[in-house]
């Protein structure tokens, strides 16, 4: 389930903090959430999604793990590409690129929810032709 989150007087902006239902507080590494500020919304329910990247993705991002903060209804292709924006060397277009959500291959029009783990499948080659 979506958390609902308050928004006080002026813009947020990526790596504001926010309180969660549970009285934690959470840094949102994500512009995708505070970009629906914009719309003059008083409180915007947030999706923490948390993409898994590995092989070659995971070196050309530098590290393999990223947190997101997305919009409720967020669906794999928005993930996708706010992980592009944020780190843009690991592939120049989300069409091209495989995703699992909890360990199971979606397809891109699939909707997220709140504490999903995305991964990022890296292309896979090679193997020995048969004798």
């Amino acid at each position: 389930m979506a958390q609902r989150i308050p928004v006080g007087v002026g813009l947020l902006c990526a790596g504001a903090w926010y309180n969660c239902g549970s009285g934690c507080r959470r840094r949102c590494p994500s512009a995708a959430l505070w970009a629906t500020l914009a719309l003059g919304l008083r409180e915007v329910a947030a999706l923490i999604v948390n993409v898994r990247l590995f092989a070659a993705h995971k070196e050309r991002a530098g590290k393999g793990d990223v947190r997101l903060c997305l919009p409720d209804g967020a669906r794999v292709s928005d993930a996708l590409r706010e992980t592009l924006r944020l780190h843009p060397a690991i592939a120049r277009d989300a069409a091209g690129l495989v995703a699992a959500v909890n360990e199971e291959y979606q397809r891109h029009d699939y909707a997220l929810s709140d504490g999903d783990e995305l991964a990022i499948i890296p292309p896979v080659s090679g193997g020995a032709a048969a004798q």
